[in-house]
């Protein structure tokens, strides 16, 4: 009887420390698979970050040399376009005694133009002076017109232009920004081109002294 008992109770025990031991053992497996299933996750999400970062490397790789290209063609367009510099530049006075600049620059070397655009700034600067019209003489205006921007027309290397400039009554003496916009015509290029002139009125010429024959 007991024998039979303990045998019955040997058999329970076992079975429950079996049960035990496979619960264990698939309790180890799920946290073995979970493990692995967390480190593929956090290699999946190092591989997207990854290639994420190297797409935005090969992007702004791209986008540099995209620049540079584009920086080359616009300094080839830049050294092909016209060469202008300043020849002369002094203040004066009118027959109304309006205060003005007369300034002349010429076209160094470059493709012809079509059209040459300007204005100027600086202080006392009103504007520019366009072409006298002494019809407009008789009905008491002044010969000329002041404008803010001017169309000189055309011009080639080797040629030169002179522009008067018209200025504040007490201006005698002023920097003068030419702000020129250059175009080789339609559909063609263009090109932005400054001249800076120091305009002050002409030194007035040394006296001429002449010597009495027998002297020196």
């Amino acid at each position: 009887m007991l024998s039979e008992l303990w045998n019955k109770l040997s058999n329970e025990v076992g079975v429950a420390a079996g049960a035990a031991i496979i619960s264990f053992a698939a309790a180890g497996i799920a946290l073995w698979q979970a493990r692995i299933a967390k480190d593929q996750a956090l290699s999946a999400r190092s591989a997207a970050v990854s290639a994420r970062e190297q797409a935005d490397a090969a992007k702004a790789q791209l986008e540099l040399m995209q620049r540079q290209v584009e920086g080359e063609e616009q300094a080839r367009l830049e050294a092909s376009g016209p060469q202008l510099e300043l020849t002369s530049a002094h203040t004066d006075r009118d027959d109304w005694s309006e205060s003005y600049a007369a300034i002349t620059f010429r076209q160094v070397s470059g493709p012809a133009i079509t059209s040459v655009r300007l204005h100027a700034t600086g202080d006392g600067v009103d504007g520019l002076r366009r072409k006298r019209d002494y019809g407009t003489y008789g009905d008491g205006a002044f010969d000329y017109e002041t404008v803010q921007q001017l169309d000189i027309g055309p011009m080639a290397a080797g040629g030169s232009h002179t522009l008067q400039v018209s200025l504040d009554y007490d201006t005698s003496e002023t920097k003068i920004q030419l702000h020129l916009s250059c175009s080789a015509g339609q559909n063609q290029p263009s090109w932005e081109r400054s001249l800076q002139a120091n305009a002050a009125p002409s030194p007035e010429p040394a006296p001429v002294t002449r010597r009495r024959r027998g002297q020196g």
